[in-house]
């Protein structure tokens, strides 16, 4: 969680179970927090919140940094922009400023976090990517073998690598990642055409979640990850809204998907979970 008080810039902070107290791990004197994720249960990753104005305005390079629960084995994985921000030498290089880290990065059982680069950054456009994986620990990281001109990746449950998109002309090609670690390609799409979809969220039991139209709205259709081709009716859909799904999920299935309509709503699709609100407020 971010805590902030007057006088100080948004830090991070992990809440005390015991006395529900927030503990601040991470703080800056120049500098906010930002975006944070948890590598596991006991280390986390985040970067910063960079308020730049003149020339540099568009530039953003907010960095990426470790720490564990506890506040203790404080790393810098990645530059800053302009290196506003330099923790000590830890002996590896950080990587540069352009890596950031992974959309859908989930919880692991290591240290480990994917990270991107573009290849080439230009005014008119972002060419091609690299995704590495990252140590939280040792800053060492590693190209990850994918296929060629990704634009989108999307890992797992368990935090490894699945499906990958990759720009092919006007067209989208989806890529899926089989046990074996082969990548077979399932289909293809043209941009923004009718049919296409964008993966959102595999759950433990290796269901596929895409984003797709429907009715002129974005709304949650499961996709065969065995042919690429996404159910005929939406899980969840708005007349009047697009959905942008929060998934939960527990004992290793789907509980639930919470999406803002005019207020905040959640989907249940399992019996106990849906009964546990209930149960706490009465």
């Amino acid at each position: 969680m971010k805590v902030a008080a007057k006088g100080h810039h948004a830090r991070l902070a992990v809440l005390d179970l015991q006395t529900m107290k927030p503990d601040v791990v991470a703080s800056f004197s120049e500098t906010a927090v930002g975006d944070f994720r948890w590598v596991n249960d006991k280390r986390l990753v985040f970067n910063l919140r960079q308020e730049l104005t003149g020339p540099d305005r568009a530039e953003h390079g907010p960095g990426l940094f470790a720490v564990d629960a506890d506040g203790s084995n404080f790393r810098q994985l990645v530059e800053t922009y302009l290196s506003f921000v330099k923790a000590h030498d830890s002996g590896t290089p950080l990587l540069s400023w352009p890596n950031h880290l992974l959309r859908s990065q989930v919880p692991r059982n290591d240290d480990d976090v994917f990270v991107i680069e573009p290849g080439e950054i230009s005014k008119e456009k972002v060419d091609y990517f690299v995704l590495r994986r990252l140590n939280t620990r040792t800053g060492r990281a590693t190209e990850v073998d994918a296929p060629l001109h990704a634009v989108d990746w999307t890992l797992d449950a368990r935090g490894e690598l699945r499906l990958v998109l990759t720009r092919e002309g006007k067209d989208l090609a989806v890529h899926w990642r089989d046990d074996a670690n082969r990548w077979k390609k399932l289909t293809s799409f043209e941009l923004y055409a009718p049919g296409g979809w964008t993966p959102r969220f595999i759950t433990p039991d290796g269901a596929l979640w895409a984003l797709a139209s429907q009715s002129d709205k974005d709304a949650v259709f499961r996709v065969d990850p065995a042919t690429g081709q996404r159910a005929d009716k939406p899980l969840v859909a708005s007349q009047d809204f697009d959905v942008d799904p929060q998934f939960l999920v527990g004992r290793g299935k789907l509980l639930g998907v919470r999406h803002t309509l005019d207020g905040e709503v959640t989907q249940w699709f399992d019996a106990d979970a849906k009964a546990l609100p209930a149960t706490i407020d009465a």
